[in-house]
C-alpha cells in the first residue's frame, strides 16, 4: 500500500531488524455491538494481564519500536453469534 516502514534495531530486548509485528486473537461474541465490545475488552485485558509474566503481546503494544498500528475484524457466523477474529499490527512508519 506504499507504506514506507523503517527498519528498527533495538536490540536488546526488541526485534532485530524487523519492520512490523501483530498480535491475533479471537473470541466469541452474540449479535449485538455491546458483545463485540465485550469481545475486544476480554482481547485487549488478555494482552495487558500479561504485564506480570512480561508476555509477548503486552511488550508488543508497549514497545517504544513502534509509531503505528491498524486493526481488523472478521466476524464468522455461527448457531449463537459470531466468531469474532481480531488482528493488530504494529509497525514504524518513516516520518
Amino acid at each position: 500500500k506504499g507504506l514506507d516502514f523503517t527498519v528498527r534495531n533495538s536490540l536488546p530486548d526488541g526485534w532485530v531488524t524487523n519492520y512490523f509485528t501483530e498480535n491475533i486473537s479471537w473470541d466469541y461474541a452474540g449479535d449485538s455491538l455491546d458483545d463485540a465490545k465485550t469481545a475486544l475488552d476480554n482481547t485487549l485485558a488478555f494482552y495487558l494481564g500479561e504485564e506480570a509474566s512480561n508476555g509477548p503481546h503486552y511488550r508488543t503494544i508497549y514497545h517504544p519500536d513502534w509509531n503505528a498500528v491498524g486493526v481488523g475484524f472478521y466476524f464468522a457466523p455461527g448457531e449463537s453469534g459470531y466468531k469474532m477474529v481480531m488482528a493488530f499490527h504494529y509497525g514504524s512508519l518513516e516520518r
